[in-house]
């Protein structure tokens, strides 16, 4: 028997594969896929990681750039450094084929914010005050707010459907639960809240206003002195002037009756005048009631003129007119809106809420009763504004002591039942030197009293009521 072997070796003529042989790049990945940066807050670099595929590909080299070197630069390494607020992407480059893209977000709080107005009182009661004032841009904003100047406790800040207010450049900061006749130390505090992906709202340095104070009405003190301004219509020299007449007087509380910032085109000129008032009254320590005239709601002629409440507490909070109390005085503040046609139906409105008020017990138990509104009812030919026509009736059965008109640009004096009337009714003046007015009400113990001065210093009217 014979045995045939044969070898077979299909590879014989084939070299032998290398073990360490290298493969060629295919991919690659970079961690993170996004870089974000807090200015001031958060460390200025962080690493880029990039990873190759396979991960023993041979000879590989990447290069780094950034597109905005103002906001992020990256050094060969991966190395990134944030160098200012905005967007930037970094570039890493394989083998000059392969690239990939991160994404750098730097945030960063602005320069530190700044009041754009003085600080300001409005609404003022026997438990509260409405504190006001204006920054550069948005901000977190609150009050602090005490009895004692080196020891402010109570920290008050707008809240609204349960939502801290932080988003806004103005500030209304309602102070309430205060103790009537009360002297309180205040101060206005905003910072910038910025938004950070994984740290959240993160909030810079804060800018805190002058302490200032503030002493809450008390029904206990039967004695104050108001001044009323009215039609100045933007003139701050003429407001200077009249301002002078009053300065060396100690009073508790300050009306403009209306056309005091007319036609206003911007918040900023609206701004300016509403500056300048705060300023010369003390309005930090000083509350005012701004009474809407006929140029403050005329839409037609001032773009600004629907949003200028955004700046001003209303006469009662919540509406343009309203009541309230400064010891046993009642006063009595009424919104003639503009002087078109179309304004007539906000007087149905407060016919019903004159009725009320006449009626309330606050009203009928007050010592002294002081009515002020811009239009006057009393003493214009045909009533042109149909004011008569709304509350005539209402009125001619209302023990107010006196009213307090504008308007008309010249003063005047008209005596209880000259034309119907049955309270005495007093005009401001105008917006030039020559009929300006300021006038003066003051209660001390049981007697009221109205002083009428034009800008040189004259007294055209004194009035025992």
């Amino acid at each position: 028997m014979f045995i045939l072997t044969t070898e077979f070796s299909a590879c014989r003529d084939e070299k032998p594969v290398e073990q360490n042989q290298p493969f060629e790049l295919t991919d690659m990945s970079v961690s993170p896929a996004s870089l974000s940066f807090v200015l001031g807050v958060t460390s200025d670099t962080q690493q880029i990681t990039v990873t190759a595929t396979p991960e023993d590909a041979a000879d590989v080299s990447f290069a780094w750039s950034s597109n905005n070197t103002s906001v992020a630069d990256v050094s060969q390494t991966g190395l990134v450094t944030a160098t200012g607020v905005g967007k930037a992407q970094i570039l890493v480059t394989a083998n000059e084929q392969i690239r990939k893209i991160v994404q750098v977000d730097v945030v960063g709080f602005s320069s530190k914010i700044s009041f754009q107005s003085p600080v300001y009182l409005q609404n003022p009661a026997t438990d509260g005050m409405t504190v006001y004032w204006l920054t550069d841009i948005s901000a977190y904003s609150w009050v602090e707010c005490g009895t004692d100047v080196d020891n402010m406790q109570q920290h008050t800040q707008t809240v609204d459907d349960g939502l801290v207010a932080e988003n806004s450049t103005i500030h209304r900061i309602r102070l309430t639960g205060l103790t009537p006749g009360t002297r309180y130390y205040y101060r206005a505090c905003s910072c910038e809240p910025i938004e950070h992906p994984t740290l959240g709202t993160l909030y810079g340095p804060v800018t805190t206003g002058a302490i200032s104070s503030f002493t809450t009405f008390d029904d206990a003190n039967t004695d104050f002195t108001a001044v009323i301004f009215n039609d100045l219509h933007d003139n701050l020299s003429l407001f200077f002037k009249l301002q002078q007449q009053v300065k060396d007087i100690p009073y508790d509380i300050v009306f403009f009756n209306g056309d005091n910032i007319a036609d206003p085109p911007t918040k900023e000129f609206a701004l300016r005048t509403l500056s300048y008032f705060c300023h010369a009254i003390g309005a930090d320590k000083i509350p005012f009631i701004f009474v809407r005239g006929n140029h403050e709601t005329a839409a037609h002629n001032a773009a600004y003129a629907p949003h200028l409440y955004d700046l001003l507490g209303k006469a009662a909070g919540e509406e343009h007119y309203g009541a309230f109390n400064i010891g046993d005085t009642r006063f009595v503040v009424l919104d003639f809106g503009d002087d078109r046609d179309h304004h007539i139906l906000l007087r149905p409105i407060q016919r019903e809420f004159l009725i009320t008020e006449i009626r309330s017990n606050a009203f009928q138990s007050a010592a002294r009763r002081v009515l002020i509104h811009h239009i006057p009812v009393y003493g214009i030919p045909n009533d042109p504004w149909s004011c008569f026509n709304a509350w005539g009736d209402v009125l001619a059965v209302a023990p107010f002591d006196i009213c307090l008109n504008a308007h008309q640009h010249y003063f005047r004096y008209i005596p209880k039942g000259e034309v119907a009337n049955n309270f005495p009714v007093v005009w401001g003046g105008g917006p030039d030197e020559q009929s300006a007015t300021v006038m003066v009400l003051r209660k001390q113990g049981t007697t009221m009293s109205l002083t009428v001065l034009n800008a040189q210093g004259g007294t055209l009217l004194s009035l025992n009521l």
